[in-house]
């Protein structure tokens, strides 16, 4: 299935993903560490697995990969987990908006929309679209560095310049 299925992208992917679902789809999600993720959330692991995979196909990086099931299944955990830390995230986000104000009448998205206020208003476009792109998009450090023609690390720094930047106006600002 390895080679061929790379042939199949090439020159067919419909086909090629049809292939892809059938063969790794319910193997991959009949893993225990998947069974109370919603139907629409295995989708969208599965179709960032088959983009990247489709993606290191063109630039023939994944000629490397000598199992593509063992790859796709990786591919798929490792945005499983990336995907609850991001939850983990927003939770305590919010936990923390609370806490902090439980005496003001605010909202959370009343406090979200202040923090974007600022965000937009006092910080330079760079920073803007790369916290917009990892806070709102949920794009990791690899995503938001090939869509901003960045490094990874540059982009991994950047976040946190941003972030502390942003944090000081926010907090100075007394939201």
């Amino acid at each position: 299935m390895d080679k061929s299925i790379i042939t199949l992208i090439e020159t067919n992917r419909d086909e090629a993903f049809k292939h892809l679902y059938g063969a790794l789809y319910n193997k991959i999600f009949s893993a225990k560490r998947y069974k109370d993720l919603n139907v629409e959330d295995k989708v969208d692991i599965f179709h960032d697995a088959l983009l990247t995979f489709t993606l290191k196909v063109e630039d023939g990086s994944i000629s490397e990969v000598k199992n593509i099931e063992a790859w796709f299944s990786g591919v798929c955990k490792n945005n499983f987990y990336n995907k609850i830390k991001s939850e983990i995230k927003a939770t305590k986000a919010q936990e923390e908006f609370q806490e902090r104000n439980s005496d003001e009448p605010t909202t959370y998205y009343e406090e979200v929309r202040s923090v974007f206020k600022v965000m937009r208003e006092s910080l330079d476009e760079g920073c803007v679209e790369l916290l917009t792109h990892y806070f709102v998009n949920g794009l990791d450090f690899d995503e938001i560095a090939e869509r901003m023609n960045y490094t990874r690390s540059y982009v991994k720094n950047k976040k946190s310049r941003c972030l502390k930047r942003l944090k000081s106006l926010v907090k100075n600002k007394s939201l």
